[in-house]
C-alpha cells in the first residue's frame, strides 16, 4: 500500500490540480493523503455563467472523485460531470474528471470533493479538496 500511495502522490504532483473558470486555469497545490484543506480555491461566477472544475483522475485504479459536500443548489447548480481521457491511448492512462456548474443566484456556497475507492467506506479518502464559490449578479 505504501508504494501505491507514492505512485498516486507522484501522479497528482506531476498532473497538478487545476480549476477552470470562464477559460482561466489556476493551479491548486497537491494534497497529503487524507488531509483536509479549509479552502483549496475560491472561485467566482456570475448568475447564468458556467464554471468548470477539473481534477486529475484515473478510474482504472479504482479511484474516483465524488462529493463529500454538495454546493447549495439555490446558488450554484450542477450542470453535469464527465471523465475526459488523456490524449495518450495507453491502457490505464488517466485523464480529467470535469464538473460543470451554473450560477443560479447571488450568494456564496462551498463544496468538497474526495478521491477514493467507493468500496472503501472505512478508509480516509486519498485526496480531499474544497472550493468556495461566490456567485454575483451580472455586471
Amino acid at each position: 500500500m505504501q508504494i501505491d500511495m507514492k505512485i498516486l502522490g507522484a501522479l497528482f504532483i506531476l498532473g497538478g490540480f487545476s480549476v477552470g473558470c470562464t477559460g482561466a486555469v489556476a493551479p491548486v497545490a497537491p494534497l497529503v493523503a487524507g488531509a483536509v484543506v479549509p479552502v483549496a480555491s475560491s472561485l467566482r461566477a456570475e448568475v447564468g455563467e458556467e464554471l468548470r472544475v477539473e481534477l486529475p483522475a484515473n478510474p482504472s485504479t479504482g479511484f474516483s472523485w465524488g462529493f463529500a459536500e454538495e454546493p447549495d443548489a439555490a446558488i450554484l447548480a450542477r450542470v453535469g460531470e464527465q471523465f475526459v481521457p488523456a490524449t495518450e491511448s495507453l491502457v490505464g492512462a488517466g485523464g480529467q474528471a470535469v464538473w460543470t456548474f451554473r450560477g443560479v443566484a447571488p450568494g456564496t456556497t462551498s463544496f468538497t470533493l474526495v478521491y477514493r475507492r467507493v468500496w472503501e467506506s472505512d478508509v480516509e479518502p486519498a485526496r480531499r479538496v474544497r472550493y468556495q464559490v461566490r456567485v454575483e449578479s451580472p455586471s
